[in-house]
C-alpha cells in the first residue's frame, strides 16, 4: 500500500470505528500492518480495538509497540492507561495517565478516565492507611495520605485533596506528643480513635534540629507544604506561612517548601524576602524551573532585565516544556526593547501551550507586530486569536480598528460582517449582540457606507440603553467615545441621540468616578495633588489649553490665531500636549505664544494621563481650562470631570462631552440657538458671530486656467465638489448632488476624501448616477494630496462647494469660504448639521446657498451652477467681508479674542462668587 491508499484506508477505518463496527475496522489496520507492521497509528488502533472487545494480551502487544514507536502521543498513553486499568496494573496506568496529561493537560478523556482510576485507588488506599495507622506506622499513614491528596489534586478535587493532607497530618501529634500547627484540623477517620492532643508545638519543643534528620518526618513536611499550596491558592496566607514555616522546621533542605515561601512572600508584596526564597529553592534544586522562573519575574520588576531573562533560560534549560518561562522571558526582551526577541519567545511559548495565555497571549503578539510596523502578520495574530476564542470581542473590536486605520478597508469590511454574524448566533447574549453591532457600525460609518451603518445602528439600539448596566468598565470607554462620535453621522435627531449619549456619558461618569474612590480608599499616590490654590498675583487670567492637536490639524488651523491674538489680553497660556503628537510647523506658533508647553515625557509633566493633567493644571493656578477635543481624547472627559480649574469649558474640536453639570460648552448662536440647553449636561456659552475665527490660509499658487485645462474642462463648465470624509457620506446626500447635476448640464463633480474606500464611495455615486440617468463619467475622484497647501488649491479651480449632511463640513467649509467659493449647505437640528451655516452667516453671506430642505439643497446647487452671476455675486460677497477695516467675524480671530476673554473674565467672576 502507497502512502495515499494508506491514508484512505486510516479514514474509513475511523469513520467504521466511530461508528462501532469493530471488527471491519480491526480489519482494515491489520491490512495495513500487513504492509507496514511499523506504522504507530494501526498498531495503536488495533490494540485500542481488541482491548473494547476484550483480547487484552493482543490489546498490550499492540499497543506496547505503538508506545514505544511514539512515547509522548497522549492518545497511546491514554489507551495504554485504560489497558493496564483493566488488567489491574493501577499504578503503571496512574503512570500513563499523568504523563499523557502533562502533555495535554485539556484533554477531557484522559481527566476522565484518571479520575475512574483514583475513584478505585482510593478506597485501597484508605485500607492500606488503616492497617498502617492501628500498626502504629504513623509516617507511612502520611505518606498514604499523601499520595491520595495529590491524586485529588491531579483530577482537580481540591476539597477531596485537602480532606486527606489534613488526615495525614493528624496523626504526628501521636507521634511526636505534640499539637499540629494551628492551620491544621484534626482527622476525624472513621472507626479510628482521634490523637491526643498536646499543648506545644514542634519548634516549641525545639525538637526541629532532631526531626530534620528523621526521615519518618519527611512526609509530614510534604503534607505541610501540600496543605500550605493549596491554602495559598485559596488566599490564605496567614495559614500558609504557618504551614509553610513549619515544613522547614522539619526539612529545611526542602526546595518546594521554600519556593511556596517565596510566593507567600510574593502575595505580601515582599519582593526581596521572596527572591531570597527562591533563591535558596534553586540552590537546593538547580533544575527547579518554576523557582527560576518565579526569581526572573521579581527581577524583571524591578527591570533587571538582563538577570530576569538568565532566570527564565534557567527554567527552561530545566524544563523546555515550560511555557511561560517563553512567555516571562519574551516580556522581559519587550522591556529592554528588543520586540524581535520577544516576540520569538512569545511564539515559543504558544507553540509549547497555546493556552499559556489565553486570548490575550496571541493578542498581544498582534498588538506588538503591528506596533512594529509588521501589520499584515500582526493582522494574522489576531485571526489566530478569535480561532483561539470565537467569542473574544475585543479581538474582533482591536483587528477592525487596525484595519480601518491603517487603510485595509476590505478587509475592515469582512471583519465587521463575521462580527455581527458571530455575535447573533443562538447564544449571544444582548451585550454581545449590542456591541458587536457598534463594530460593524463604526467600520461601514468610516468606509462611507453610512447608510449601512445607520441600518446596522438602528437595529440594536433599543437594546444599546437596557443593556449599559451590563458593560464592563472597558465596553464603557470603548463606546463611549466611538458612540458619541459616529452617532451625529448618521442621523440628525438631537432628541434621540441626547438619550443614547447622555445615558453612555452617565455610565462613563460612574466609572471616572469609581476609579477615583477606589485610588483613594488605597492611598494611591496617582491622584495625590494639590487641592488649594495659590492666591492670585494678577488680574490676567490664567488659561490652560489641552489638545493633542497643536500642529496640522483643523484644531490647529482655527484656534492658532485666536490663542495668538489672546496674547495680547493675558500672557498666562498654558498648553498641555494630550498625547502623541509628532511636531511640524505649526506647532512652533502654540510654543511660541504660551508661557509654558507641556509635552508629555517632560520634567513635569511625565505622561499624559488623566491625573498628571489634573495635577499640572492645579499647580499651574489656573483660573479656566479650555478642551479642544471633547470626546476624541478620552483622558479629556475624566480631566473635565474632576475640574482641576473654576471654569472648564469645551471648545471647537468637537461638541460637548455630557460629562459635567458645572461647566461649559463655548459655542454660538447659529449651531447651538436658543432652545437646545436641554439637550445638554454642560451650559451653553455662545459667541455673537462665530465658533471659530481665522484670517490666513496658505495655499500653493495656483493656475485656474491652466488647471482647469489639465482636467479637460471648458472655462464655462461647472465644477462642483464634495470633499466629505468617509463617515459624512450618506445617501441622501450621493442622490441630492447627482440631482443637482442632472440639472446643470456638462457640470461635473470633485469628489475628495481623505479617510474612507475611496473606490467604494465612488461606486456608489456611480451607481447613482446610472439610476438617475447621469453619465456616471461626470463624477470624478481626486487623489489625496501630501499638505493642506496642495489640497486647498482644489477650491480655486471648482466653483460650488456640496456640504454634507447630517454632519456638515467645518474646515472643508472654512477652507471654501477663505477662497470666496460659494457653499450649499443643508442647515439641520444638531449642532454638527449647522457647522456649515453657522461659518457661511459668519463670513458675512445672509440666505445664499443655505437649505433647510433636500429640495432646497438641490435648487441652490443647480442656481449656484446654472447663474453664473449670482455665483460671481456671492464670490464677490464674500471677498469684501475680509475686508481688513470691518472684516466679518470668521476673519477676525481678534475680535473673536477680545470677546472670548471678556465672556472668560465674567465667568471666572461668577466662579468667585460661587465660592464666597
Amino acid at each position: 500500500m502507497d502512502d495515499a491508499a494508506v491514508s484512505q484506508a486510516l479514514t474509513r477505518a475511523i469513520q467504521l470505528l466511530r461508528s462501532g463496527q469493530l471488527e471491519q475496522s480491526g480489519l482494515i489496520y491489520k491490512k495495513i500492518l500487513e504492509h507496514h507492521p511499523n506504522h504507530p497509528e494501526a498498531l495503536h488502533w488495533f490494540g485500542a480495538i481488541a482491548y473494547q472487545m476484550g483480547e487484552m494480551a493482543i490489546a498490550v502487544e499492540y499497543v506496547e509497540k505503538a508506545l514505544t514507536l511514539t512515547p509522548n502521543d497522549p492518545a497511546v498513553l491514554n489507551t495504554s492507561g485504560l489497558i493496564c486499568h483493566a488488567i489491574g496494573s493501577w499504578d503503571q496506568a496512574l503512570q500513563y495517565y499523568t504523563k499523557a496529561q502533562k502533555i495535554k493537560p485539556d484533554s477531557p478523556e484522559v481527566l476522565d478516565n484518571l479520575r475512574a482510576l483514583v475513584a478505585d485507588l482510593l478506597p485501597a488506599y484508605s485500607q492500606y492507611a488503616q492497617w498502617h495507622y492501628l500498626a502504629g506506622s504513623f509516617d507511612r499513614v502520611a505518606e498514604i495520605e499523601l499520595v491520595s491528596g495529590n491524586l485529588l489534586l491531579e483530577i482537580g478535587d481540591l476539597a477531596g485533596a485537602e480532606q486527606h493532607y489534613r488526615r495525614g497530618l493528624a496523626v504526628r501529634p501521636t507521634l511526636w506528643g505534640i499539637e499540629a500547627p494551628a492551620a491544621v484540623i484534626q482527622a476525624d477517620r472513621a472507626g479510628q480513635p482521634v490523637p491526643p492532643k498536646a499543648s506545644q508545638t514542634t519548634c516549641d519543643l525545639g525538637r526541629e534540629a532532631d526531626l530534620r534528620t528523621m526521615a519518618i518526618a519527611v512526609p509530614f513536611a510534604q503534607l505541610l507544604e501540600r496543605l500550605g499550596a493549596l491554602l495559598f491558592d485559596r488566599g490564605e496566607l496567614d495559614a500558609a506561612h504557618e504551614l509553610v514555616t513549619e515544613a522547614l522546621a522539619i526539612q529545611n533542605a526542602f526546595p518546594e517548601a521554600h519556593k511556596l515561601l517565596g510566593n507567600i512572600m510574593l502575595g505580601r508584596g515582599n519582593y526581596q524576602e521572596a527572591a531570597n526564597a527562591y533563591q535558596t529553592a534553586v540552590q537546593l534544586n538547580p533544575n527547579y524551573a518554576e523557582a527560576w522562573s518565579n526569581l526572573g519575574s521579581i527581577l524583571l520588576g524591578k527591570r533587571q532585565t538582563d538577570e530576569a531573562i538568565q532566570c527564565f533560560q534557567r527554567a527552561i534549560q530545566a524544563n523546555p516544556q515550560m511555557a511561560q518561562a517563553y512567555w516571562s522571558m519574551g516580556c522581559a526582551f519587550e522591556v529592554a526593547d528588543k520586540k524581535e526577541e520577544a516576540i520569538q519567545c512569545w511564539q515559543q511559548a504558544l507553540a509549547v501551550d497555546p493556552k499559556v495565555q489565553g486570548i490575550q497571549g496571541y493578542i498581544r503578539i498582534a498588538q506588538t507586530l503591528v506596533g512594529m510596523g509588521k501589520r499584515p502578520e500582526g493582522f494574522e495574530w489576531y485571526e489566530r486569536a478569535i480561532h483561539f476564542d470565537r467569542k473574544h470581542l475585543d479581538a474582533h473590536w482591536d483587528l477592525m480598528e487596525h484595519l480601518l486605520f491603517w487603510g485595509y478597508l476590505p478587509q475592515a469590511r469582512q471583519v465587521a460582517d463575521r462580527c455581527w454574524r458571530t455575535f447573533n448566533e443562538p447564544g449571544s447574549s444582548p451585550r454581545e449582540r449590542v456591541l458587536a453591532g457598534i463594530i460593524s457600525t463604526k467600520a461601514f460609518c468610516f468606509m462611507g457606507l453610512g447608510h449601512v451603518a445607520r441600518q446596522r445602528f438602528l437595529e440594536i439600539e433599543s437594546e444599546f440603553i437596557q443593556v449599559i448596566d451590563q458593560l464592563s468598565p472597558f465596553d464603557i470607554t470603548k463606546l463611549y467615545g466611538n458612540v458619541l462620535f459616529d452617532m451625529p453621522h448618521l442621523r440628525d435627531d438631537v432628541a434621540a441621540n441626547t438619550r443614547v449619549a447622555n445615558a453612555l456619558a452617565e455610565a462613563y461618569r460612574k466609572l471616572v468616578e469609581n476609579a477615583f474612590k477606589d485610588h483613594q480608599a488605597a492611598n494611591s499616590p496617582l491622584y495625590a495633588m494639590p487641592t488649594n490654590r495659590s492666591p492670585r498675583t494678577s488680574d490676567r487670567l490664567r488659561i490652560g489649553f489641552m489638545s493633542r492637536h497643536y500642529r496640522r490639524h483643523s484644531v490647529g488651523w482655527c484656534s492658532g490665531e485666536i490663542l495668538t491674538a489672546l496674547k495680547e489680553h493675558t500672557p498666562h497660556l498654558f498648553l498641555y500636549v494630550t498625547g502623541d503628537m509628532p511636531k511640524d510647523d505649526r506647532t512652533k506658533v502654540f510654543e511660541g505664544l504660551a508661557e509654558k508647553f507641556y509635552m508629555p515625557g517632560e520634567e513635569g509633566f511625565p505622561d499624559a494621563n488623566a491625573p498628571t493633567i489634573i495635577r499640572r493644571a492645579r499647580e499651574d493656578n489656573l483660573d479656566i481650562l479650555f478642551d479642544l477635543d471633547s470626546i476624541t481624547i478620552l483622558p479629556h472627559a475624566e480631566v473635565l470631570y474632576h475640574r482641576p480649574a473654576p471654569v472648564c469649558l469645551t471648545w471647537l474640536g468637537y461638541d460637548a462631552p455630557h460629562i459635567c453639570p458645572d461647566n461649559y460648552n463655548l459655542v454660538d448662536w447659529n449651531t447651538h440657538p436658543a432652545g437646545v440647553e436641554h439637550y445638554y449636561i454642560e451650559k451653553l456659552v455662545r459667541m455673537s458671530g462665530s465658533f471659530a475665527a481665522l484670517s490666513y490660509l496658505p495655499s500653493v499658487p495656483t493656475d485656474r486656467a491652466k488647471q482647469r485645462q489639465a482636467f479637460r474642462i471648458d472655462p464655462n463648465q461647472t465644477i462642483f465638489l464634495s470633499v466629505p470624509t468617509g463617515q459624512k457620506v450618506s445617501m441622501e446626500m450621493l442622490q441630492a448632488q447627482v440631482h443637482v447635476l442632472r440639472y446643470v448640464p456638462d457640470s461635473i463633480l470633485f469628489f475628495k476624501s481623505r479617510i474612507g474606500d475611496l473606490e467604494l464611495m465612488l461606486s456608489l455615486y456611480h451607481e447613482e448616477c446610472r439610476r438617475q440617468g447621469v453619465n456616471p463619467n461626470r463624477v470624478r475622484m481626486l487623489p489625496r494630496t501630501a499638505s493642506e497647501e496642495e489640497h486647498r488649491a482644489v477650491y480655486q479651480i471648482t466653483d460650488v462647494l456640496l456640504d454634507s449632511y447630517p454632519y456638515s463640513g467645518a474646515t472643508h467649509n472654512l477652507e471654501a469660504l477663505y477662497f470666496n467659493q460659494p457653499i450649499v449647505t443643508r442647515v439641520g437640528e444638531q449642532s454638527f448639521s449647522r457647522l456649515g451655516y453657522s461659518l457661511m452667516r459668519a463670513a458675512g453671506l445672509d440666505q445664499e446657498g443655505m437649505a433647510w430642505t433636500w429640495d432646497e439643497y438641490i435648487e441652490w446647487g443647480v442656481r449656484l451652477g446654472r447663474d453664473r452671476e449670482l455665483c460671481n455675486a456671492v464670490r464677490h460677497k464674500l471677498q469684501q467681508a475680509k475686508n481688513p477695516a470691518n472684516p466679518a467675524p470668521l476673519w477676525n480671530p481678534k475680535g473673536f479674542a477680545a470677546e472670548m476673554y471678556g465672556i472668560l473674565q465674567d465667568l471666572r467672576s461668577k466662579a468667585e462668587f460661587s465660592q464666597v
